[in-house]
């Protein structure tokens, strides 16, 4: 419109999450143990899932995703006697689909000291979620994270949202 565009004949199209759809009152949360797999931390055969906290990140696997500052800040602050869990479900961008041995790699390149208790719990999830099962991903989940270093809009955030998942997020970007 400030270059001359008549601004009657502009629209602001939005993207949208369909409500209906993303409703949490209609949905039984996915069971994590059948399509996840351990990557880092000692394996929970025996324990009780819905009493960790579980976070779930859901992302394309590029740098701009924030994966590497996820892991970090995860690791960092959580322990193997932490009552937590991560979940990523990830898919390839420009790499293999290989992402326990990318985060495996990741922490023993980095400066990252491994607690004395061991590694908190990092699953990742192998398997290809249909969209019909998306909103029991969310479901089973306690809070949703993604640590992006710039989004145009962050389509996963605000399926999160609408599930009634807490946040966390950059205050940057389309996120902000």
């Amino acid at each position: 419109m400030r270059s001359g565009v008549d601004p009657l004949k502009v629209k602001k199209i939005v993207q949208s999450v369909d409500l209906e759809f993303f409703d949490p009152s209609k949905y039984k949360p996915l069971d994590f143990s059948s399509i996840a797999t351990l990557v880092l931390g000692s394996d929970l055969t025996g324990s009780n899932l819905e009493e960790k906290f579980v976070f779930l990140s859901v992302f394309k696997w590029e740098y701009r995703k924030g994966w590497d500052v996820l892991l970090r800040s995860y690791l960092k602050e959580f322990s193997g006697v932490d009552n937590v869990a991560l979940y990523l479900l990830t898919n390839p961008y420009h790499s293999d689909k290989d992402f326990g041995n990318k985060i495996i790699q990741y922490v023993e390149g980095s400066d990252l000291e491994k607690p004395s208790n061991g590694w908190a719990h990092v699953y990742v999830i192998d398997e290809h979620i249909v969209q019909v099962d998306l909103p029991r991903l969310y479901k089973a989940a306690d809070a949703f994270v993604l640590p992006s270093r710039g989004e145009g809009w962050g389509r996963p955030l605000v399926e999160a949202m609408a599930m009634s998942l807490p946040v966390i997020a950059t205050n940057w970007s389309g996120t902000d």
